[in-house]
């Protein structure tokens, strides 16, 4: 590890002392991305444990960043434990893949894995083209996200705030029609935006480097690389 180092005076000897000092203050790193759940699989946050002490929760899709010493560790997602090693060149990549509903009936637990290459991880549901076929950086696709986001979510709730105003306020039958279709949509809306909402908090510490989708939509499909190659 490179080393910087610091000279000061001491005023009692006057002499002159060298201390080194780290040039690097972060802690390891240990990264525990979770893969998108199967269309029948929830995307409900797992608990998870460091060395028997709850760190977090990981949503569907999401990313967990867990700040662990140097060494050897047990991670464990809904009870299925696995050893790793912490290691202060690189972060620990683990993959924890919800196990697949079979005919025979729903197979509890998860699978839990050490992943050493970026391709073998989900991919962040930020694209890298825009919706003009543009590329963009992962920061310019958060603001754009984030933006449209609210922007639905503000013409979301105006159009639910005008189908309560509307039957609240009703005089006539007009009013009160106009206000149920006014809900309707506004509910309609939200069950739409909901998606959207989740994935964007299950992703908001992935890394800016780590993969992201080409093109917008792909995230739908993302399961499916890893029901059909599940690690093991």
């Amino acid at each position: 590890m490179p080393v910087q180092y610091r000279m000061g005076c001491e005023r009692s000897h006057r002499t002159l002392t060298i201390s080194p000092v780290c040039d690097n203050h972060a802690m390891p790193e240990l990264l525990v991305f979770r893969a998108y759940p199967a269309p029948d699989q929830s995307w409900r946050g797992w608990k998870v444990d460091l060395d028997g002490q709850r760190v977090g929760r990981i949503g569907g899709a999401g990313v967990l960043r867990i700040e662990a010493s140097a060494g050897s560790h047990t991670l464990t997602i809904r009870g299925e434990p696995l050893h790793v090693e912490v290691t202060t060149d690189r972060p620990t990549w683990v993959l924890a893949v919800q196990k697949l509903i079979r005919p025979a009936g729903p197979v509890e637990g998860v699978v839990l894995s050490l992943v050493s290459r970026d391709q073998d991880l989900p991919r962040c549901a930020l694209s890298k083209t825009s919706p003009r076929g543009r590329s963009q950086s992962f920061r310019q696709a958060l603001v754009k996200a984030r933006l449209a986001t609210v922007a639905f979510a503000a013409i979301t709730l105006l159009i639910a705030g005008l189908g309560v105003y509307f039957l609240s306020e009703s005089v006539t039958p007009r009013h009160d029609v106009s206000g149920v279709v006014l809900l309707a949509v506004g509910a309609f809306l939200l069950v739409k935006l909901y998606p959207g909402l989740r994935i964007q908090w299950n992703q908001r510490h992935w890394p800016m480097k780590m993969p992201r989708v080409d093109h917008k939509g792909e995230e739908n499909d993302e399961w499916k690389r890893f029901a059909a190659n599940p690690p093991s």
